[in-house]
């Protein structure tokens, strides 16, 4: 993890759960997998209260899940999480959105969602990212 993600991600769990830390909450992250030098941003989760889960495509440091089917967590039950963290990650994925579907299906009701992608990477350029995109651009 790039020290200005983990920033990020620090500034999100200081601003969106902060009302949260003393609650049981259920966390998982996507992408987790650590490979040096890479960080871990496990360290900002820990908490007494909070079970944090770490879900890759493959096994390794700080892997907890793996699913047989990257794009089909079988593994993991309709909303079962309270917070889904996925940062760094996206830009590696193709096609990101449905892995945005299994997170969102595997949120809570009223969960908390954090995705932080680069802003310096060349966007995917297929028909559906633009279409799904346009009215965001300007």
């Amino acid at each position: 993890m790039h020290d200005s993600a983990i920033d990020k991600m620090k500034a999100f769990v200081n601003e969106y759960l902060k009302d949260y830390f003393k609650e049981p909450l259920k966390i998982l992250e996507i992408g987790s997998k650590v490979i040096y030098p890479q960080k871990s941003q496990k360290f900002l989760f820990e908490n007494g209260k909070w079970k944090y889960i770490e879900l890759d495509i493959e096994p390794g440091e700080n892997v907890d899940i793996v699913p047989k089917d990257p794009f089909d967590w079988q593994e993991i039950n309709n909303n079962t999480f309270d917070v889904i963290i996925c940062s760094q990650v996206f830009e590696h994925i193709f096609p990101f959105w449905v892995t945005a579907f299994e997170m969102g299906r595997v949120l809570k009701e009223g969960g908390l969602i954090c995705i932080i992608v680069p802003s310096v990477l060349t966007p995917i350029f297929s028909p559906v990212f633009k279409l799904v995109s346009k009215p965001f651009l300007n």
